[in-house]
């Protein structure tokens, strides 16, 4: 189960057909799960300059004054969910925002169908929900100066409330040093360099399963060769290195059937080997 939290950051446009999947993910990784969005990115966008040019009015009335290029207008929240939330009990959510903060939002969506892979190479999935909302209020105000250390401990409170989660750690409360959170380009350039290791790592194995196979061949020349037990030793530590670089996606070791494979070869053979003493005749797997 997630523990629950919310992240705002300054948004973009952009981030609407992300939200809606018009713009493709790299971390789309799954497929039995349909996502929801209560606007598609047109709607939520035409829905955002217009409450924004009505605040951008109420904040000329208000000081004679146009509103400055500067002022953040767009905010994005990004948050923790479980398998079992839907997108009413995110609107609970978007609610609270609206009130608490004299905002209007114009996009939610919830994805499924992003996640990752753990050390283990075990697919997980990061149920999330995106809140796009105005950065200003209803007089032009901006809304980040809303954004206490007092209301931001509040808010992760009532979040975990509304969504009936565990609370993530309140630091302030508890006195620990809080962790340093990445924002979303951080997390992007994080993730490239993981996926640059993971290329790596698929080069690596690959090569490591090209000459576990030259191996093979090797030990089926071999057989009563004094080198024949030295070429075993080679060979499995080969497979070992390679179990150990990396699960696949399926979470099943590369080298899975590579074993099974060199281990009915090596047990055929020192079956021969054993019948060939013996004097007893038997089928050889090799000859298959």
């Amino acid at each position: 189960m997630a523990i629950s939290s919310i992240h705002i950051e300054k948004g973009n446009l952009s981030f609407c057909f992300h939200n809606d999947r018009t713009k493709p993910t790299a971390n789309s990784i799954f497929d039995d799960e349909k996502n929801e969005v209560d606007k598609n990115a047109l709607e939520a966008i035409e829905l955002y300059r217009k409450e924004l040019e009505r605040r951008m009015k109420a904040y000329t009335k208000r000081t004679g004054k146009k509103l400055q290029k500067n002022t953040i207008t767009h905010l994005s929240a990004i948050v923790n969910l479980n398998k079992e939330h839907a997108l009413e009990e995110v609107k609970k959510v978007a609610d609270f925002l609206e009130e608490t903060l004299g905002t209007k939002v114009f996009q939610i969506a919830i994805h499924r169908d992003e996640g990752h892979m753990d050390e283990n190479g075990k697919m997980i999935k990061n149920y999330h929900a995106h809140i796009e909302f105005l950065g200003i209020d209803q007089e032009g105000r901006s809304i980040r100066r809303k954004l206490t250390r007092g209301y931001l401990i509040n808010l992760q409170t009532q979040i975990a409330n509304i969504l009936q989660m565990q609370r993530g750690t309140n630091y302030t409360k508890e006195r620990k040093k809080r962790p340093k959170r990445l924002d979303t380009y951080e997390y992007k350039e994080h993730a490239k360099r993981a996926a640059k290791q993971q290329e790596e790592l698929k080069v690596r194995v690959k090569e490591l399963e090209q000459r576990v196979k030259e191996l093979e061949h090797q030990l089926k020349k071999q057989k009563g060769n004094k080198n024949y037990e030295e070429l075993k030793k080679e060979l499995k530590k080969l497979l070992k290195q390679a179990a150990e670089a990396s699960p696949n996606k399926y979470n099943l070791p590369i080298t899975t059937i590579a074993w099974n494979i060199v281990n009915s070869i090596v047990d055929e053979i020192e079956a021969e080997e054993s019948q060939k003493n013996s004097g007893h005749p038997s089928p050889s797997f090799l000859s298959k």
